[in-house]
């Protein structure tokens, strides 16, 4: 009877912290649990279509304009100004240019955000299919992460398609998961 007991108690300790699943679906105990996932941003749309957006660049006033260095040739200069985050209190931007040069219709990508377009590359407007990886830029711009303002970066798309100029975002993030 004794051993009998001795077993019960044991029993019931051990069955009494455990959890039944309900559905087969995890189930965390305390609002206090996170999970961590660290991702890595990747070029290129991954697994999912990219998203394109159609754009309009502006015509620039002279007081938009002495806020930043242009390289010279470059006529008919228009600009578009990219919220890089809708969060934040002051907004942060990514700035692209377009313009005429050697009577080609080009466009700058504000790649450093620094304010100087003499130190990016200067590209032409190409016809490019939706899918294509071809002419890809890397830009910097700043972010809130929700402590503090940080750089992050991006690779975007302009591409000229059925006489529209288009934005596309190529970019996806990839985790890896503890071995």
């Amino acid at each position: 009877m004794k051993i009998f007991l001795q077993t019960l108690i044991i029993v019931s300790i051990f069955t009494q912290g455990c959890e039944v699943k309900k559905n087969g679906i995890n189930h965390f105990s305390s609002l206090a649990d996170t999970l961590i996932i660290r991702t890595e941003k990747q070029k290129d749309r991954g697994p999912f279509l990219s998203s394109h957006v159609p754009i309009n660049f502006e015509a620039m006033t002279q007081e938009t304009m002495k806020d930043f260095i242009f390289p010279s040739g470059i006529s008919q200069i228009k600009a578009i100004h990219l919220y890089a985050d809708y969060a934040d209190e002051e907004p942060n931007y990514v700035d692209i240019i377009s313009g005429i040069l050697n009577d080609e219709e080009i466009f700058i990508v504000d790649e450093n955000n620094n304010n100087d377009f003499r130190d990016d590359s200067v590209r032409t407007i190409k016809k490019l299919r939706r899918d294509s990886p071809e002419g890809l830029v890397k830009c910097k711009y700043l972010i809130s992460d929700g402590r503090e303002i940080v750089e992050d970066s991006s690779w975007i798309q302009i591409r000229e398609d059925h006489n529209t100029l288009w934005l596309g975002f190529k970019e996806h993030l990839t985790a890896d998961t503890p071995g």
